[in-house]
């Protein structure tokens, strides 16, 4: 099937939330070390993986280090030398076409990197609800000494932000086919703290009736499906230059915050004591030509 307006308009909204966050908000880290050999081949290809994800990978974050390559024996290298195929930013992984050899050391001793954490991952997900918040068993960052182990690529980790559709509409606007079409999703926001929480909430609240630019064709996506670049060093801004208030673009109509409280609240502490969790409803508005 060819992509449709639907599949732009949800890639869109993870771009957007996640540059507001980070951006805004600022909720990354500086980091570096080691990538460690997760005994799984990927695609193909054999994926070393740092013990946290993801990695932060849009350069229009102000302050942030953007990881464009990786030291293999303290050699600095780009993907397309000396066997590295790409970088996975979601995952915190890098893949190369052959399995790293030991020698003398310990694989994971050859591949470090200089990156910035980000404080949530960003996932596009149809899941009910409470699969997320009650039957889904995530890892936090380590806070005892243990050995230390690159996640695999099935391992699920928060803080987390699932962004999830809702429900869409087409509603008459104008003569010759002019649709308002208003598309609603549900956020459901995973942190271990309640400023965490509170701070996501109110910086997309207070975008209520702003402007979101919207990707135009699968050309524009700027990441591939092994996680890495599709093309050049992805920025944000660069590469929604001229959508802003125009026909590539959606109005956040409305937004909506609930805090959880009461026996939902109760039983995710039961099965994720260190988790707390929010919603975020919101609406998208944008005029189009929708049987062009």
């Amino acid at each position: 099937m060819k992509i449709q307006y639907d599949h732009l308009v949800n890639s869109s909204l993870l771009l957007w939330v996640q540059n507001l966050i980070e951006g805004r908000g600022q909720a990354f880290a500086s980091g570096s070390g080691y990538f460690y050999d997760t005994q799984e081949v990927y695609g193909g290809r054999w994926s070393y993986s740092l013990p946290y994800q993801p990695i932060l990978s849009d350069s229009s974050i102000g302050g942030a280090t953007v990881m464009t390559g990786i030291y293999l024996d303290n050699t600095f290298i780009t993907t397309g030398v000396s066997g590295l195929t790409g970088i996975n930013y979601a995952k915190g992984t890098v893949y190369f076409n052959s399995g790293i050899t030991y020698a003398s050391n310990p694989a994971h001793t050859r591949i470090s990197g200089n990156f910035c954490i980000s404080e949530f991952s960003y996932k596009l997900t149809n899941e009910p609800e409470e699969n997320l918040l009650f039957e889904t068993k995530y890892s936090l960052k380590p806070k005892v000494n243990q050995t230390i182990t690159g996640l695999g690529p099935s391992d699920a980790t928060f803080p987390v932000i699932y962004i999830k559709p809702f429900n869409s509409m087409n509603k008459e606007f104008a003569l010759g086919g002019t649709e308002e079409t208003v598309n609603s999703y549900r956020l459901i926001v995973l942190a271990d703290s309640q400023f965490q929480v509170d701070g996501v909430s109110c910086l997309i609240r207070d975008r209520v009736r702003g402007i979101i630019p919207l990707l135009t064709g699968v050309t524009e996506m700027p990441f591939n499906a092994f996680g890495g670049y599709s093309g050049p060093v992805y920025n944000y801004n660069t590469t929604f230059t001229g959508k802003f208030s125009t026909v590539n673009s959606a109005m956040l109509t409305d937004v909506r915050v609930t805090k959880l409280f009461g026996q939902g609240t109760q039983e995710l502490r039961k099965m994720n004591p260190k988790v707390f969790a929010g919603i975020v409803d919101l609406d998208l508005s944008s005029y189009r030509s929708a049987r062009a």
